[in-house]
């Protein structure tokens, strides 16, 4: 666990992103355990946390108000996974524009973000039958809360038949820990769908096989709110395009030892580092004091790409830290 002097807990962690570097004043941390826990001259681990929780602050801040969509949209779907306070027009716009990202990890976050909250503006479905099933999984949710499911979506949710007599198999377990930085649990449960679906995986209920996929289906209609049309959905075995976000099963990365891990975040560059700063976030042992340091010294990288990923886990790992008090 991250050391720090009996007097200062970190109870929640405020960050206003508003208005890049230059913008309003931030509460990088409160105590309202304590009441004059401001008074209190706080220990050096406390300051160097602090002080590196501003950066990543400013790191998500610049992104989001830049110029590249990728890197604003990232920053936007990142701020919203851990709450921060920050330009909501500007998020807004940053998602709308990520729903028709190359990154199908991307899109996917952002329709699913779109899908929570029904006040975004709801983008056009450009989508096509080579486009990644949990993007469209979202792009359903996200068009189903306002009302109209166009034509190209009509099939997403479809659990398909069900053949395979098999639970879901073991190492989807790790999806929930794998995709904790990006998002806090319906994305792990729309690519167990999506997979689940492929694979017609069935379970058995009073002795009566039916697909697995529709289980994971509820999961997310329950979750989003939303009520499955009149007359259920049909099943219906289509050609089902492969679950691409269940190749971060495949990363040999997260076979790594945190040791190893730490040390690419610190040394590495390019592609590996990011990997590896992604890897460092994703739930496991409490985030210790040497986690941080990997991670932010990932933040001074030359790539922004890597530097908002740092940010990222950075502060994911400070919050993961304060719950764990």
């Amino acid at each position: 666990m991250i050391p720090r002097r009996s007097g200062m807990v970190f109870a929640t962690i405020l960050l206003c992103a508003c208005g890049g570097s230059g913008g309003a004043s931030r509460v990088i941390a409160e105590s309202p355990d304590e009441p004059n826990a401001t008074e209190t001259d706080p220990g050096p681990i406390d300051d160097l946390v602090e002080r590196d929780a501003q950066v990543a602050a400013d790191i998500l801040a610049d992104a989001l108000s830049g110029n590249d969509p990728t890197l604003a949209a990232w920053a936007a779907v990142y701020a919203r996974r851990l709450s921060l306070r920050h330009d909501e027009e500007k998020a807004q716009s940053a998602i709308a524009r990520g729903t028709e990202d190359a990154d199908p990890l991307l899109a996917a976050l952002c329709w699913r973000w779109i899908a929570e909250r029904v006040d975004d503006p709801l983008p056009p479905w450009r989508g096509n039958d080579d486009t990644a099933p949990e993007v469209a999984v979202f792009a359903w949710l996200a068009c189903a809360r306002r009302g109209t499911v166009p034509d190209g979506l009509r099939t997403a949710m479809h659990a398909g038949d069900a053949t395979a007599d098999a639970p879901l198999p073991d190492e989807w377990k790790a999806l929930p820990a794998l995709l904790a930085p990006f998002d806090n649990g319906p994305l792990a449960v729309a690519v167990a769908f999506s997979a689940a679906r492929r694979r017609e995986l069935a379970g058995t209920q009073n002795g009566t096989r039916y697909p697995l996929a529709a289980d994971l289906r509820g999961e997310l209609l329950s979750s989003f709110g939303v009520t499955a049309p009149a007359g259920g959905f049909p099943r219906k075995k289509d050609a089902w395009p492969n679950s691409v976000l269940l190749r971060l099963l495949d990363s040999p990365m997260r076979f790594h030892p945190p040791e190893l891990l730490r040390r690419i975040c610190v040394r590495g560059n390019g592609a590996l580092q990011r990997e590896a700063v992604r890897m460092l976030g994703a739930v496991g042992a409490a985030p210790g004091a040497v986690d941080l340091a990997a991670a932010a010294a990932a933040m001074a990288s030359e790539d922004p790409f890597t530097r908002v990923e740092a940010a990222r886990t950075y502060l994911l790992m400070v919050a993961r830290a304060t719950e764990k008090d």
